[in-house]
């Protein structure tokens, strides 16, 4: 019985170290991408209206899965085509399918954005959240950050409920090699839609660039 317990000791600590790998490189990837001069906040976000991100990532699931090969989700023939994806090596792209199909689901539902560890983006569950001013307690700014970061609280929380623009985004998945990076990104405001899209990034000397998109929905 002794030996049993270790056993599943030990199994638990290597899984929760695998996780642990994956959670730095994930909050290491969102982080660099809201870089003011990275794509990510210049070249996809439509609107600067605050910086609110949904706690509850986007699934990736079958849907997505059968986006990425360009084929109806009811498709279950071995044929995949990649066609729509015009700057990403197609291997590459077969990676980051498979990948993505391999993705735990329940773990994915599991997943909550952290506020300590999302510095740059203020977390809310719901458009109906109202932001209490300690959340700034929470977050690594400096004065002038700060000061900015309250004053898109205020905007937030005097803002009507249906015109407060969330942004949402699903657990990035990336090739072994690290180089290579899929996300989905959208936005919603409950009076005028959303849009929202996968994206394809590639390291590029450090920095993350955005190669590839494919428009899911849009208003």
């Amino acid at each position: 019985m002794k030996k049993l317990f270790l056993y599943i000791l030990l199994l638990c600590s290597v899984t929760h170290n695998a996780w642990a790998q994956d959670t730095v490189q994930i909050y290491a990837f969102v982080n660099q991408l809201y870089n003011p001069g990275a794509t990510f906040r210049l070249n996809i976000f439509k609107s600067d209206w605050g910086n609110f991100l949904l706690r509850k990532p986007y699934l990736i699931d079958e849907t997505i899965c059968a986006k990425i090969k360009n084929a109806d989700v009811s498709d279950t023939t071995s044929e995949v085509s990649f066609a729509h994806w015009t700057e990403t090596p197609k291997e590459v792209v077969a990676e980051l399918y498979q990948h993505c199909r391999a993705l735990d689901r329940l773990w994915q539902h599991r997943f909550l954005w952290q506020q300590a560890k999302v510095q740059k983006y203020l977390l809310v569950d719901h458009a109906k959240d109202k932001i209490p001013a300690t959340v700034l307690d929470k977050l690594s700014l400096n004065a002038q950050e700060k000061a900015t970061v309250r004053k898109h609280i205020l905007d937030w929380n005097k803002t009507a409920i249906a015109d407060r623009l969330i942004n949402y985004c699903s657990i990035p998945v990336f090739t072994d090699d690290g180089n290579y990076a899929l996300i989905v990104i959208g936005q919603d405001v409950r009076s005028e839609g959303g849009w929202d899209s996968i994206f394809i990034f590639k390291k590029t000397k450090g920095q993350w660039l955005r190669l590839d998109m494919l428009r899911l929905s849009e208003i």
